[in-house]
């Protein structure tokens, strides 16, 4: 999977936006819920990625408003982003 990623901020957090963009297999996103929002970090060879969990933060919000309210008001749930994906920078 491929996707854009664009820096945002939202309550005091810097996030990437994530927007899908296709696959290797050439296909492309049939519907527009293409957006995702992630907090990440970089060590030495490794990106972490954590995915807002749209449990708590809903997929239909209507606004960035909206979506940083969502955010905002649980800051403190430890649930708050979904199980951290790691990537690993390989040698060649």
């Amino acid at each position: 999977m491929f996707a854009r990623a664009c820096l945002c901020h939202s309550d005091g957090k810097t996030l990437a936006q994530l927007t899908w963009i296709g696959t290797a297999q050439g296909a492309i996103p049939e519907d527009n819920r293409v957006f995702q929002f992630a907090s990440y970090s970089v060590t030495g060879g490794s990106l972490t990625i954590n995915l807002l969990n749209a449990d708590l933060v809903k997929r239909d919000v209507k606004s960035s408003a909206e979506l940083a309210k969502s955010i905002a008001a649980n800051k403190a749930n430890p649930n708050l982003y979904r199980e951290a994906m790691v990537f690993k920078k390989t040698r060649r």
